[in-house]
């Protein structure tokens, strides 16, 4: 409305995943202004080009470097803070805290007007938000045991790079009070114990809690067989072992000296709201629970207006996603997600023959990916809490981490230039057109 009110949102979004169909960015959509009438429409155009592949955050990236991009725009035409306007139109209760701690940083506060800086060197801060599925697989299924001198945690899921067997070898560690290496991580292979697929930032919100429940049932039967196979006084479970009436026994020295204990335990739901699990759709391993997750990102770059180059220089990243199981990979997560929004922004494209679609990138010398100089410094704020309801505490992060990094940089370069890009990546013969008078 022209007092700045969010009357409604119409989404019509086409994809062109060669002869792949089920485009789905408009349905992302129903992510954000829960209170607010939607049109969202998606519709598939069969093409010659090769297939659509995996892409972090399916769907949600081309949307939201879009929507952030409208919602920016609009915040200028009305004169309003972009991310007072998300404020107003936005009522997610966890990402109101993220709003606030965007809002207070110095580089947002004295950011300027759009296009106040002159020269050949112009720089620009923008804004960008997303919220993504909070999914788990209420299936899984985590059996934790006791090894010659040790403790296993097996499970059928995988790790291509998203830390899924730090995460099951830190929940035994925390129950036991060991250190990682001493619990061995058996995955990778299916079986009677079936696990998650690394899709939809579901794996660790889907095997933190079942691992934690198994650790804790195990610890208590190995007190149990303390007393009763080792002939121990008074057992109780301490870090690191068992204390009894003759001092401390670790739980490497328990596990050698029992007999082999073994406990399995299953994620499960989290109640009313696990909504996909008891649908047909439930096939597909996916649950489906509230609250969705959400990121904000502020974005600092440097156009240069002679050869249309983008530096990022920094980039503000916060998350609502619940409790962060392994902080060092978290932190790891997001610094590889905002290199990949910047490619995606600034970098990468893939060139077809518009005849044949046939691909003419055959290798990383015609794809250009990004560098170490491409790399912004990264400061990271995680909002604690909101989570508490969900088991283990702890939601996804991978795919909110990297959807909305590249509209944080269209925006920014927008703030810098004063011209809207609408097309990706913004090369610098795409700037430089946009410089033209």
């Amino acid at each position: 409305t022209r007092s700045g009110d969010l009357k409604a949102l119409r989404i019509d979004a086409a994809g062109h995943g060669g002869v792949g169909v089920n485009s789905s960015v408009a349905l992302v959509g129903r992510l954000v202004y829960p209170r607010v009438p939607k049109i969202l429409r998606d519709r598939d155009v069969l093409t010659n080009l090769p297939p659509g592949k995996p892409f972090r955050g399916p769907f949600a990236a081309p949307l939201y470097w879009a929507l952030e991009g409208s919602v920016d725009e609009t915040a200028h035409r009305l004169g309003i803070d972009p991310i007072e306007l998300h404020r107003r139109w936005d009522h997610h209760h966890l990402r109101r805290h993220l709003y606030d701690w965007a809002s207070q940083l110095e580089v947002w506060r004295t950011r300027g007007p759009v296009g106040g800086t002159e020269g050949r060197f112009r720089r620009g801060v923008g804004f960008g938000m997303a919220s993504w599925f909070n999914v788990h697989y209420a299936g899984t299924v985590v059996e934790v045991s006791t090894l010659a001198g040790g403790y296993r945690a097996r499970t059928a899921t995988q790790d291509m790079g998203n830390g899924s067997r730090s995460v099951i070898a830190t929940a035994v560690a925390e129950v036991f009070g060991l250190d990682l290496d001493e619990v061995d991580v058996d995955i990778g292979r299916s079986g009677e114990l079936p696990g998650p697929g690394s899709t939809v930032s579901r794996t660790t919100n889907a095997v933190y809690g079942p691992t934690r429940d198994a650790a804790e049932q195990l610890r208590h039967k190995l007190v149990i067989a303390a007393r009763d196979e080792l002939d121990l006084s008074n057992p109780m479970a301490v870090d690191g072992g068992v204390r009894h009436r003759d001092g401390v026994m670790s739980w490497r020295e328990i596990a050698a000296k029992v007999k082999p204990v073994s406990v399995t335990a299953r994620r499960g739901s989290n109640g009313a709201f696990d909504l996909l699990g008891k649908m047909p759709s439930g096939r597909l391993a996916v649950n489906l629970a509230r609250p969705m997750t959400s990121a904000v990102y502020v974005c600092a770059v440097v156009v240069d207006t002679r050869r249309g180059a983008v530096k990022v220089d920094k980039v503000w990243g916060g998350f609502a996603v619940g409790r962060l199981v392994v902080p060092a990979l978290a932190h790891s997560q997001v610094h590889g997600a905002i290199i990949q929004g910047i490619g995606y922004a600034l970098h990468e494209e893939r060139h077809v023959d518009p005849h044949t679609g046939t691909v003419l990138s055959l290798g990383l010398e015609e794809y250009h990916l990004p560098g170490i100089g491409d790399t912004p410094d990264v400061e990271l704020f995680f909002h604690d809490g909101g989570f508490e309801h969900i088991k283990g505490g702890a939601a996804g992060l991978a795919e909110v981490s990297t959807i909305p990094a590249a509209a944080a940089v269209g925006n920014a370069v927008f703030h810098a230039t004063g011209h809207r890009y609408r097309d990706l990546p913004m090369r610098p013969d795409r700037i430089l057109e946009g410089l033209e008078p």
